[in-house]
């Protein structure tokens, strides 16, 4: 009788069970995320503290390709009220495997238990926007984010979070005015469902042509002013001779540098210069007395690498700081 009992109450569940099998529930869904029922997409997602799902839109899932076009069901396994179906998904470039866990729940009171899937954990990009924004472009539709602003710290990270589905993406800024342009960064996302997140996409500008132009004009000028000091070591320049700072003499130009843009932050822009080659002729010091000849002058040749921040003034740009310098003898 004790065993007949035990025996029931092993079964209980089984008997109470009615409506969809546990791959019946996990078809529905696989299909619903391959046909773009975005809204059962969100309602059986895992949400992540911080991250948003607003990138979980039809026009963005429209436009973004590469995402999973098919799949197969490799095992169903069933203990109690507890299921497990391991399912293959794929687009046309590769596959992945994927687990889908449900469990059994009541349908309402002294009713049937159902199967129900457990939230399913979707894809994260982080992204980490170089300038205040509250919008990005996914795949080139605007998708809103919470706002990020650079309170002009450039040892701030903000970053965002989204939820995406698989795919490939390209990730920009809005375009902007003049003399900036969006810079693009492409990221694929393989067919997976589970915890899977890329690293921080840094979303930033770079100077239109015009902008760069510009920025060179200002950073050979500042380079020109420290070139006509007339000391050794001009003040707030990238170079200097090993003199005494406020020794006297000229300097030279011998090769220009070749300047290009780094990153922004902020309103900020980081360039390098690399390959820059002066002289530094010291002036000549007084004779020593009697017949003794004047000493010669003393040369000293070198060429420069340099780090430089130029800051958004308007419409301008001016030299923030020089971030570095590497000084070598020249020629080598």
């Amino acid at each position: 009788m004790l065993a007949a009992l035990a025996l029931l109450a092993i079964a209980m569940p089984w008997l109470l069970l009615r409506g969809q099998e546990p791959e019946e529930v996990a078809r529905a869904y696989l299909d619903a995320l391959i046909a773009g029922d975005l809204g059962l997409v969100r309602d059986n997602h895992v949400p992540v503290h911080g991250a948003t799902d607003v990138a979980l839109n039809a026009p963005l899932r429209e436009a973004t390709p590469g995402s999973i076009t098919g799949y197969t069901v490799d095992e169903v396994e069933v203990r109690g009220v507890i299921a497990t179906v391991r399912v293959t998904l794929r687009n046309p470039r590769e596959e992945h495997t994927a687990v889908l866990s449900l469990i059994a729940v009541p349908d309402g009171p002294l009713r049937a238990l159902r199967w129900e899937l457990e939230p399913v954990p979707l894809p994260l990009l982080t992204l980490g926007p170089r300038a205040s924004t509250d919008v990005v472009l996914l795949n080139g539709r605007p998708v809103e984010i919470p706002m990020v602003r650079w309170a002009g710290r450039r040892t701030d990270r903000p970053s965002v979070a989204l939820h995406v589905l698989p795919g490939r993406y390209t990730v920009e800024l809005p375009p902007a005015a003049a003399p900036l342009v969006p810079r693009t960064t492409e990221v694929y996302v393989p067919p997976v469902l589970g915890h899977w997140q890329t690293g921080l996409i840094t979303v930033d500008y770079r100077p239109s042509r015009y902008g760069e132009d510009s920025a060179q004009s200002v950073i050979l000028g500042e380079l020109a002013q420290c070139l006509r000091s007339g000391v050794a070591r001009p003040p707030g320049c990238p170079f200097g001779a090993d003199l005494p700072a406020d020794t006297p003499g000229s300097w030279r130009l011998l090769e220009l540098p070749e300047i290009t843009f780094g990153a922004m932050v902020g309103e900020t822009f980081d360039y390098r210069g690399e390959g820059l080659a002066a002289e530094f002729i010291a002036a000549e010091g007084r004779a020593g007395g009697g017949d003794l000849p004047a000493p010669r002058p003393r040369v000293h040749r070198m060429s420069v690498d340099f780090g430089v921040t130029l800051r958004r003034d308007g419409a301008d740009l001016e030299v923030q700081h020089w971030a570095f310098t590497t000084l070598r003898p020249w020629p080598r």
